[in-house]
């Protein structure tokens, strides 16, 4: 029934009892009250509980939304017969010890030689060629504050063009002893092993002409993980400690023919230019008779054309093996491979009324 309905019975019976209770006794008046209000409240309840049957919206069931069912996330097995990634390798930098000093006898405005060391790489030390005296290098000079052993070098220059050497003394050395020369790298960084060698000063030193200007040298103390590189057989220069000899005067005494096969590209050979009438020759005798491979050779500067000629004999005719045109660039080796010609005599020439020299010239056997 509906809330008007349910209330108009009520007040009827309510009337009903009215009248009826004139005529009942007081106990069985009370007792009907009572089963009155009992009944009353129970479709009150219902009234409320149910509500109205024709205006009610029905009961909507609870829709149960099904969890996905979790994929719980594989665990890579680990292959058991893999190769374990290495360990990096902690190398020692010496030149970043309390003790360290270090000095240069060529210094561009304020770019101090403390900058090569001081472990930044936006910092630099720079010499730049003021000296003008042949023979007078750059040098930077390292105190390591005691002696170590040496075992590795790390080089980022900020620009550079010529070849270095590297020299060190011990504590009780009072002369320098060559440990390594190096040509100009082509990315303007290196990194080089050296032997096992004990040293508490080392210098680096290199031509006075040309630019130089260093971001960052690290010298590394010995570790049994550093590896020299070994020379092979195929590998050794042939013509070194041999015999070379031109007709054309040096530029000077520091510029003599046999700095070309000294083993050290810090020196070199270096002719005065001539005339274009003049020859420049440079010849070059092994000793013996050799299966040649290839010739390497650091020139310091190449300007005109060249041709590399050999034979047998000292009063023999020479034969062209090579034909050169100048170089643009001098910063890595002109090489003459797969040569496969014997020969004891190689000669370079040239026209003369051009600059030419070279570091080193070097040859390599079968």
């Amino acid at each position: 029934m509906t809330y008007k309905e349910a209330v108009r019975k009520i007040f009827t019976y309510l009337k009903y009892i009215d009248e009826r209770r004139k005529n009942m006794k007081k106990k069985n008046y009370e007792l009907k009250i009572t089963a009155f209000l009992l009944a009353l409240f129970v479709m009150l309840g219902c009234f409320v509980g149910c509500g109205d049957s024709t205006d009610a919206e029905p009961t909507k069931e609870p829709v149960v939304t099904a969890k996905p069912t979790q994929v719980p996330t594989a665990v890579p097995t680990k292959d058991p017969n893999a190769t374990p990634e290495p360990t990096p390798i902690k190398y020692n930098d010496l030149t970043e010890g309390a003790n360290v000093t270090i000095e240069a006898n060529v210094v561009e405005d304020t770019f101090d030689p403390e900058y090569a060391i001081d472990d930044d790489e936006s910092t630099r030390w720079s010499g730049i060629g003021t000296y003008t005296d042949e023979g007078d290098w750059r040098k930077l000079t390292i105190d390591l504050g005691a002696e170590y052993e040496i075992g590795m070098f790390y080089f980022m220059f900020q620009s550079f063009q010529n070849s270095y050497k590297i020299m060190y003394k011990t504590e009780s050395d009072e002369e320098w002893q060559d440990l390594i020369t190096r040509k100009a790298p082509v990315d303007l960084m290196d990194e080089f092993v050296v032997p096992k060698t004990k040293a508490r000063y080392i210098m680096f030193t290199t031509e006075s002409t040309g630019f130089c200007s260093i971001f960052e040298l690290d010298i590394y103390e010995y570790n049994e993980n550093m590896k020299v590189e070994e020379e092979t057989p195929s590998d050794v220069n042939i013509a070194l400690g041999k015999t070379a000899t031109s007709d054309n005067r040096p530029e000077n005494q520091t510029y003599l023919p046999e700095f070309a096969i000294d083993g050290d590209i810090l020196t070199r050979w270096a002719p005065m230019p001539g005339t274009a009438d003049d020859t420049i020759t440079w010849v070059l005798d092994l000793g013996q008779v050799y299966e040649l491979d290839y010739i390497s050779i650091s020139f310091e500067s190449c300007q005109s054309e060249f041709v590399i000629e050999i034979c047998d004999t000292a009063d023999g005719e020479y034969k062209i093996i090579e034909e050169g045109y100048p170089l643009d660039s001098v910063v890595e080796p002109y090489e003459i491979t797969n040569i496969g010609q014997s020969a004891r005599y190689i000669r370079y020439r040239r026209a003369g009324g051009a600059w030419g020299s070279f570091y080193e010239f070097c040859v390599y056997a079968k």
